[in-house]
């Protein structure tokens, strides 16, 4: 795995990297050193999500985000969704349905008038 994908969950999580390397019991400068390659080392990997309170499974089930460079992210074939997205999808669906019989209200209203 990446470690610019580690880098990302921490922050997604609320850590900071100098919160995790004391975690791990080593300076911040040696995990970020840890952390500056292509393929990071799954025994690091599983120490960290243990860390942040994220499990592997998650980790990699969530690895169809490919990049999240300049507020960008790129998905190949998503099998699972963030669960916050969600919560964010039903909040607005809620909002466009509490809208809709408002509009629907309004649109009775005005044709009884018309009709009077």
């Amino acid at each position: 795995m990446d470690g610019e994908r580690i880098k990302y969950e921490i922050k997604k999580k609320g850590f900071t990297m100098k919160r995790v390397a004391k975690e791990l019991k080593q300076s911040q400068q040696n995990l970020s050193a840890k952390l500056n390659t292509d393929d990071v080392s799954s025994g690091l990997i599983e120490q960290i999500c243990e860390i942040i309170g994220l499990s592997t499974s998650e980790l990699y089930s969530d690895g169809d985000i490919i990049s999240a460079i300049n507020n960008s992210t790129a998905f190949k074939g998503t099998q699972s969704c963030d669960p916050r997205l969600l919560d964010i999808i039903q909040a607005r669906d809620a909002q466009n349905a509490k809208s809709q019989e408002q509009i629907d209200r309004l649109i009775a209203i005005i044709e009884k008038m018309q009709k009077q």
